[in-house]
């Protein structure tokens, strides 16, 4: 290895198509879906007397569920615990720093998943209940 590579200070992210990229979005999604995993025993479909609630390949995730119901709670649990994990990757903030998750929004600039999917839901909502009746 050159010794500018060995040298080099990564700040803050990595660039997209970076091969490391793809490594710390792994290591960060595995660290979110071990603090879910405690939750989810009962969730899941039954595989071999195991229950498999989900498989990861690179950036792809497959969740399953015996209904609708319990695939709905395993998005929002996934997404709110996702969005708290990556806020607290990209700040360098652990757990035991106590920072409330409010402040660590107000530092990332990022918007709550759950109030932006729920905006998108009413607003699809709304876009269907304007639909003319013969489509």
């Amino acid at each position: 290895m050159s010794k500018a590579f060995l040298k080099s200070k990564i700040d803050k992210g990595v660039k997209q198509g970076d091969p490391l990229s793809l490594k710390l979005f792994a290591s960060t999604l595995e660290h979110a879906f071990r603090k879910l995993a405690a939750g989810w025993e009962n969730r899941g479909v039954e595989v071999g007397g195991s229950r498999l609630t989900n498989l990861r390949s690179a950036d792809d995730i497959v969740l399953f569920s015996t209904s609708a119901t319990e695939l709905e709670s395993i998005l929002q649990q996934l997404s709110t615990v996702c969005q708290r994990v990556m806020e607290r990757s990209i700040l360098g903030v652990k757990l035991t720093d106590r920072i409330r998750n409010s402040i660590l929004r107000s530092k990332t600039k990022v918007a709550d998943v759950a109030l932006t999917a729920a905006k998108l839901k009413w607003d699809w909502a709304g876009h269907i209940c304007r639909m003319p009746n013969d489509l």
